[in-house]
């Protein structure tokens, strides 16, 4: 389990894909954090293209309760995997910071997709990073620890938000236990009793408003 979950991560940021045509065909806008973009079960009539910023996907159940599925970033697509028998959209997406997108009509971004193989590759390409993401994810529930799987989402969050030196790497993003406890699929008590206890140990280290890592293989062995 160590190499699929050090190869996969939530945070589907700076993606190296060249959207270009896309956007060349799309319009774009500006929107604050905690906008809703769409919600689950609206008509799935456009395709968005996050250019700059974050974007949590999540799923509601019956009862209210949020599933995170990942954090939408730079060059990640959003609902293009729409319900095909009644063409709705199955996630939510929110942003999680200000954001840059560009959006483009579903019927439109089909045309240019099934019309160049570059594009068509990069599709598939997503299309499979998310479907590993989900399989990862069924892994982690059944066979892995809570705190495991914390510690491998601030591994993955050095990875992607991390500023590297020679003391180590500091996250320089902001989120709460909340948020990270919805990512992963445990309570937010134990997210803030494992933090705690990995502060005690200093495998992490609070630097003013962000999380420091001193040394990323103690973060990588720990298992209980």
């Amino acid at each position: 389990m160590e190499i699929l979950t050090q190869t996969i991560s939530p945070w589907l940021e700076n993606l190296d894909y060249d959207w270009s045509p896309l956007i060349d065909q799309a319009k774009t806008k500006e929107l604050t954090s905690n906008i809703h973009i769409y919600d689950q079960g609206d008509q799935a009539d456009t395709v968005f293209l996050v250019l700059s910023g974050r974007v949590r996907l999540f799923m509601l159940s019956s009862d209210g309760r949020e599933k995170a599925i990942s954090i939408a970033g730079k060059n990640c697509l959003m609902g293009e995997n729409r319900v095909r028998k009644d063409n709705t959209y199955f996630e939510n997406a929110v942003t999680a910071s200000s954001v840059s997108i560009a959006y483009i009509p579903y019927a439109k971004f089909e045309s240019i997709i099934y019309d160049n193989k570059d594009l068509m590759a990069q599709y598939i390409d997503l299309l499979n990073t998310k479907l590993r993401l989900a399989t990862v994810y069924n892994l982690h529930l059944s066979y892995g620890s809570s705190i495991k799987r914390i510690c491998d989402a601030f591994y993955h969050l050095a990875m992607n938000y991390g500023n590297k030196k020679d003391d180590g790497i500091t996250i320089r993003i902001q989120f709460t236990h909340q948020e990270l406890a919805n990512l992963i699929g445990t309570s937010r008590v134990t997210v803030a009793n494992t933090v705690n206890n990995l502060l005690k140990q200093q495998i992490l280290v609070k630097k003013g408003k962000f999380y420091h890592i001193p040394k990323l293989s103690r973060l990588i062995n720990t298992t209980n």
